[in-house]
């Protein structure tokens, strides 16, 4: 008798829930409400922003450390306080630290999709952080290697904290993104998803200047307290509305939405919406392969790879991961190549920045255009340094590589990662992101790990890295032709515009 009652009861309650979930489909059908005319975004926005950003300034560091951490002067180990050095690094494992990163983030990105679409994204949010306080804590515990010593396994510990901190980034693609976009509303969205890039830029910045200061060891304890802080903060920050409602979860998504939207907004109307777009994804709860079937989403899946494909091909990998590498081979003095290092990731910051107000006004098409054209252009000013044999001033590398990463920042660095939100449908955006994010990565590490190989192939020294530079151009030129031929514009529009946008290309 109890189990019968407990089954009337859970029947009763699910009749309950899809019959108020026919009711907002049915509102949303019957009009098909802009919401957005009615509703702003509440000061919780910006907070579970900044909260979550813990995840995105943590990806830019565990980027951007492979610079300040390691001796720009490979050859004269004299600066005896950079991770190198104290860990007896070969030229091999040095190259092994910078871009086994990438294969920790790409084995995460297709791992865990599953999990927090499942999950949800907060739950995503909190790995990240989890997995990035444990690797950076691990890396700023090992000790110094005594000359003459064992240090296999204290490198082995290196390379397995390198992977978690990847591990920490694919859980970041996975939730942090989406969860931008899903969260504002579709006036803010722009300036919402470029807070993603901005964080990792602000990643980059704040490992370069601290390295100016601080020992590496010091740096990496002082992100992972940034994670320890950002993992606990993140329970209370609302979950992402649309998932609430694809797991019909109505009465949470319902308060969530409450939190994130000012009290004259039209929260209802909003809600209505999302019931009408998550209608199948409520019921399947989980995506596979053949749900990217149709035209639209192909084509979104398409574009997505090819965004992040160009985004870790174009070189921009090479100059955060190696600048103070590159610009080594100009100045010989490392305090100089630090500091001209940390100006041009401040560029970079300075070029996502400058998005933030202007994302949603000029559209993301244009701000991509522009972008590849100026990192092309860039990249041939850093040629004319590197075949001109010392006759040209060292000055071109520096202006070439500041409009390169400031190109980059406001362009391929900060828009791809929420266009991929912004043109999969909800059924599939989790596997779209992981898919994109995975191919991405595949590619940064294959540039990362040959890019010394592909400087001795092209004849060593400045000329093998201004063929390398001439591959980027190369690289850029053709991106440029992809964001004009396939790339539809989506600011200010709903996902079934740009669906149907998708639908009608060819």
């Amino acid at each position: 008798m109890g189990e019968g009652a407990g089954g009337m009861m859970q029947g009763s309650i699910q009749y309950e829930v899809q019959s108020e979930k026919d009711k907002l489909i049915d509102r949303a059908e019957r009009g098909l409400p802009r919401f957005d005319g009615h509703e702003q975004a509440s000061h919780m926005v910006w907070v579970s922003l900044l909260v979550v950003s813990s995840c995105t300034v943590s990806f830019g560091c565990s980027q951007g450390f492979t610079s300040p951490a390691m001796n720009p002067d490979v050859d004269n180990p004299a600066k005896n306080n950079t991770l190198d050095v104290d860990l007896r690094l070969s030229k091999e494992d040095v190259t092994w630290f910078g871009s086994i990163l990438n294969l920790g983030a790409g084995a995460g990105s297709v791992l865990f999709s599953v999990p927090v679409d499942r999950m949800g994204k907060r739950f995503g949010i909190m790995m990240g952080n989890a997995c990035f306080a444990l690797g950076w804590i691990t890396i700023g515990c090992l000790p110094s290697i005594k000359a003459g010593a064992d240090g296999s396994g204290v490198i082995m510990a290196l390379f397995l904290a390198r992977i978690c901190l990847g591990l920490g980034i694919g859980f970041t693609c996975c939730s942090v993104g989406t969860y931008q976009v899903e969260l504002s509303t579709i006036r803010q969205r722009g300036a919402a998803g470029t807070c993603f890039q901005l964080g990792v830029s602000t990643g980059v910045v704040f490992i370069y200047f601290g390295g100016l200061f601080f020992t590496w060891r010091v740096l990496a304890n002082s992100c992972g307290c940034m994670n320890v802080a950002g993992l606990i903060l993140t329970y209370f920050i609302p979950e992402s509305p649309t998932w609430l409602v694809t797991y019909d979860r109505l009465d949470e998504a319902r308060v969530a939405l409450a939190r994130v939207r000012t009290h004259d907004s039209d929260t209802e109307g909003h809600l209505a919406q999302l019931a009408l777009l998550c209608e199948k994804t409520a019921k399947k709860k989980s995506s596979k392969l053949s749900d990217l079937k149709t035209a639209p989403r192909l084509r979104a899946l398409g574009i997505g790879m090819g965004l992040l494909g160009l985004q870790s091909a174009c070189g921009a990998n090479v100059v955060m991961f190696y600048s103070n590498q590159v610009l080594g081979m100009v100045w010989a003095d490392a305090d100089t190549v630090n500091r001209w290092g940390t100006g041009i990731v401040a560029l970079s910051w300075v070029g996502v920045l400058a998005t933030v107000p202007i994302m949603d006004k000029v559209g993301r098409k244009p701000l991509l255009l522009s972008a590849t054209i100026g990192m092309t252009l860039s990249a041939v000013v850093i040629n004319i340094y590197f075949f001109s044999d010392g006759s040209v001033d060292g000055a071109f590398v520096v202006a070439g590589m500041f409009g390169f990463m400031a190109a980059f920042g406001y362009g391929l660095g900060a828009i791809p990662w929420f266009l991929v939100s912004e043109i999969a449908h909800p059924d599939v955006r989790g596997m779209t992101a992981s898919i994109c994010s995975a191919l991405s990565w595949v590619i940064s590490f294959a540039v990362t790990k040959s890019v010394n190989n592909l400087q001795e192939l092209f004849g060593g020294g400045d000329r093998g890295l201004g063929w390398l530079f001439s591959i980027f151009a190369l690289i850029g030129l053709s991106g440029t032709a992809f964001v004009w031929k396939m790339v539809p514009e989506t600011s200010g529009k709903t996902y079934q515009e740009i669906e149907d946008e998708l639908r009608t290309r060819g």
